[in-house]
């Protein structure tokens, strides 16, 4: 899904030697997107053929289902996460949303008894009403999902993966949103990191720290409580990266540090589909990690989740990635919880739904993705069903709006054609932009599109999804953004917010202490800033968007706004979405002060 950048060709070269690859794709029908009921994975496989799965192998596999009405649920989450409604907050459990939103008996029997007529044995449904796990053997997933299985090498050993797109009974097709686990090594869009771990040169990073310097960093290095020891302020210094409490005081978080909130009563959890469980192969990270940890003296608990077998991925640039999603947070909320779910990159979809099921995190912070037109529609549809019910269940979901500016394929097929990125893109997802420091700009900040760097602030229109109620005020339905929405109706626009997106300093594998950049960056800065201030509130968020749209349509000082510059880094679309005064597909509505983000939620009659 995403480094906002290229594709991993290492994870991909290390997966495939000594095998024999085979590559297929399949047509996705939009149309048959919308419906809901696309039974068609992306066809992107990679397959290592010792021959046929033997016929009395076991498969297991787990069918996600539709839940009982989209149009109930869509509701409900627009309610619970608007401010200015009666619902406002009125979250439910795992239990209550599996109750009242999941597939329900009349659903769930059809499609059990559609498994049953072949021999297939389904399981006890999750805590939330809408996966059922089923299996059988070989023989009988093939019959019912009209494919055939080959052996593939996962983990220590092999496992049956089905050689095609699965396709099921039209009495139940309506039911269903995606078959998952007989593809363990492929067959759904690989995952690519948005910043593609943005590195600056030396000697450019230390003009530019010199810069930041003297816009807005005057404070001291240890700053609202934050610390940093002599090898991480020497090495900043060195490199040209800024401090996490320089980076703190830019969004008014020192406040909430000097009233003692440090984010100890909120879990963030963070999917990353790199070797980040506790294992000889990824000790590199978790040893890099803790030396981070105790240099910035964090209190953070860090927990690993591993999600399935197969082959995470090694290599010392995504390990890299997970460094800074993780490091970021860690350090900027220095005593919240963080779960790290680690997976393989064809289990995405598995991932999500295990964190949203897990019910453990308030905010849940992601770096990859993958531009709209190279994911699968049943993907797509599986990650809107996850976030619906996180949003549901009152976890705030947020994701980096990718790398490439306003072309977000480009760095995946060369395609310079207004693409945006997904998950940041969903509907019930807060997408996450970047920023860089500019003296010159009002508020100090404008759009991330730094040559250096390499990169821009993902955004524009998605091609999917339709522009949810909570998306209004100043500048949203721009003329560029209409006059580029290609749907039925308006488009939903991305990014939300934005954020730094330069300047991370990171101890990680390959380079030690190292700068990073892009929306990598930026989605946990928010992350931990929104970890903060649901710290300080004592109780859960939800989908965040709703309320951002609110505080900056009635001019409220938690938001600031951003006017200047562009993510068009290619120039290939004469600057199309600049920045401009209220909402725009660049920026977002701006960034935050979370210190005043907490005083305005506290006070919710500012809303009505």
């Amino acid at each position: 899904m995403h480094l906002a950048g290229k594709l991993n060709s290492k994870f991909w070269a290390q997966l495939v030697l000594g095998l024999v690859i085979v590559v297929s794709s399949v047509v996705l029908l939009f149309d048959s997107f919308l419906a809901g009921h696309v039974s068609t994975p992306r066809a992107i496989s990679v397959y290592n053929h010792p021959g046929r799965s033997p016929q009395n192998l076991t498969v297991k596999f787990d069918v996600v289902l539709e839940p009982r009405s989209w149009q109930t649920l869509s509701q409900f989450v627009y309610q619970v996460s608007d401010p200015a409604s009666k619902g406002y907050l009125k979250f439910v459990n795992t239990k209550e949303f599996a109750a009242d939103f999941g597939a329900g008996p009349t659903n769930l029997k059809a499609v059990t008894s559609y498994f049953s007529q072949f021999g297939l044995r389904a399981g006890s449904l999750w805590a939330d009403g809408v996966v059922l796990p089923v299996q059988g053997t070989v023989s009988q997933a093939s019959k019912a999902l009209g494919v055939s299985f080959f052996q593939v090498h996962v983990a220590n050993g092999y496992q049956p993966q089905a050689n095609g797109p699965w396709e099921i009974g039209s009495s139940i097709k309506p039911l269903v949103v995606s078959i998952l686990g007989i593809y363990p090594n492929g067959s759904v869009p690989y995952l690519r990191r948005t910043n593609d771990l943005r590195r600056i040169p030396s000697v450019v990073a230390k003009a530019q720290l010199n810069q930041y310097r003297r816009l807005a960093l005057t404070n001291s290095p240890q700053a609202g409580g934050l610390k940093a020891c002599p090898a991480a302020l020497s090495n900043a210094a060195k490199i040209g990266a800024l401090l996490p409490s320089q980076i703190a005081s830019l969004y008014g978080m020192n406040s909430l540090y000097r009233s003692g909130d440090q984010g100890q009563k909120v879990t963030i959890a963070l999917p990353e589909f790199a070797k980040t469980t506790p294992t000889p192969s990824s000790s590199r990270f978790t040893k890099d990690l803790n030396l981070f940890r105790s240099c910035v003296g964090s209190k953070s608990k860090v927990n690993y989740f591993n999600v399935g077998p197969g082959s995470h991925d090694a290599s010392t640039a995504s390990l890299e990635e997970a460094e800074l999603d993780t490091e970021t947070a860690l350090s900027l909320a220095p005593k919240a919880t963080l779960d790290i779910y680690s997976a393989p990159q064809a289990m995405a979809d598995q991932l999500y739904l295990q964190m949203v099921i897990a019910n453990r995190a308030q905010v849940i912070v992601g770096s990859w993705g993958l531009c709209e037109a190279q994911m699968a529609s049943t993907d797509i549809a599986v990650e809107k069903l996850a976030f619906a019910e996180a949003a549901a269940q009152g976890q705030t979901v947020l994701f980096a709006s990718g790398d490439s500016g306003s072309e977000d394929c480009y760095s995946q097929g060369k395609d310079p054609s207004l693409s945006v990125d997904d998950p940041a893109s969903q509907t019930f997802v807060t997408g996450v932009g970047g920023l860089m420091l500019d003296s010159s700009a009002p508020n100090g900040e404008r759009v991330w599109s730094d040559v250096n760097y390499g990169g821009a602030s993902g955004g524009g229109t998605s091609s999917i999804h339709l522009q949810p109620p909570f998306q209004f005020g100043p500048g949203v339905d721009s003329q560029q953004a209409v006059a580029n929405c290609h749907l039925v109706a308006l488009c939903r626009e991305v990014p939300d917010v934005s954020a730094l997106a330069e300047g991370f300093l990171v101890y990680a594998p390959k380079y030690k202490w190292d700068v990073l950049g892009g929306t990598s960056g930026a989605a946990p800065v928010v992350g931990a800033g929104v970890s903060l201030v649901i710290s300080a509130l004592g109780h859960r968020l939800g989908l965040l968007a709703p309320a951002l749209y609110r505080l900056a349509a009635i001019g409220s000082n938690s938001i600031s706004d951003v006017t200047v510059g562009n993510n068009d880094y290619l120039n290939a679309h004469h600057g199309i979405f600049g920045a401009t005064p209220g909402y725009d597909p660049a920026s977002g509505v701006g960034f935050i002060h979370f210190a005043k983000l907490f005083s305005s939620l506290k006070n919710p009659n500012i809303f009505h």
